[in-house]
């Protein structure tokens, strides 16, 4: 990958975490007149990252989610706990992303055409940018996307 990124990790609850985040992305979900549905478990989940860099994470994938979706649609945003470790994922009903374009998608400047046709802002790095993030804190980050129907990235992190 590019530069060098050097996590301060520290362990924290990602419970609360997540909860906080929450707030703050359902003040862009209610301005776009977005549902915005979060699901966590009840008890404590704690894991060792940088809660500074998983935020930017979280605000880019919630972010993107809301700005592909259309007024009216649900975003959510749930975490469990898996074998060894993590899962935070976010899905949408969006525009999803066409199944020929999906090996690029977390390609430097790559944005898919149908976003591109929506003229929205976009520079074609807040996945690449996500990618580097999620790998610096070794975990993973995958998706499930139909054109038409939506997008699902699951970020799994170990614990």
């Amino acid at each position: 990958t590019g530069g060098s990124l050097t996590p301060d990790k520290k362990p924290m609850d990602l419970v609360e975490f997540l909860g906080q985040v929450a707030e703050e992305m359902r003040v862009i979900a209610k301005e776009q007149k977005m549902n915005f549905v979060v699901t966590l478990p009840r008890r404590a989940l704690t894991v060792k990252t940088d809660a500074t860099l998983l935020r930017v994470v979280l605000q880019n994938l919630v972010s993107n989610a809301m700005k592909y979706s259309s007024a009216g649609k649900t975003v959510h945003l749930s975490l469990r706990k898996v074998p060894r470790g993590m899962e935070i994922t976010v899905k949408d009903h969006g525009v999803g992303s066409p199944k020929t374009e999906q090996k690029r998608i977390f390609e430097k400047f790559f944005r898919a055409k149908n976003v591109r046709q929506m003229d929205t802002d976009g520079s074609g790095l807040g996945l690449y940018i996500t990618q580097t993030i999620i790998e610096s804190l070794d975990g993973k980050i995958s998706f499930v996307s139909t054109e038409g129907k939506g997008t699902a990235f699951t970020v799994r992190l170990p614990g």
